[in-house]
């Protein structure tokens, strides 16, 4: 005489899982998006507001100290073509690597 084992419903078991698997994803998405959130906070401070800013502060340092503080077009260029695109670039690659944590396999 063999043993049977006992039959369970494995549709029920198939729907508790998906909705298990469900609420995990649905945590992990919102976990993600407030870090993108708070991401794109300090994106819009640091590469809108502080470039703004920066040339502002410059140009008004310059025009008001007269001969006392020279603005070299060097460090403009080094701004506007360096800085501000490594501030881009950093943040483009931090939406990269949280975006790619929230796609579906």
């Amino acid at each position: 005489m063999s043993a049977r084992l006992p039959r369970g419903n494995l549709k029920l078991y198939f729907l508790n899982r998906a909705e298990y698997y469900a609420q995990a994803n649905r945590v992990h998405v919102k976990s993600v998006i407030q870090q993108m959130a708070l991401f794109a906070e300090a994106y819009v401070v640091m590469a809108v507001a502080l470039p703004i800013f920066a040339m502002i502060m410059a140009v008004i340092t310059f025009w008001v100290s007269g001969s006392g503080m020279k603005l070299e077009e060097e460090h403009l260029y080094m701004m506007v073509f360096l800085m501000f695109p490594m501030i881009q670039i950093f943040f483009a690659y931090i939406f990269l690597s949280l975006s790619n944590e929230v796609a579906i396999d």
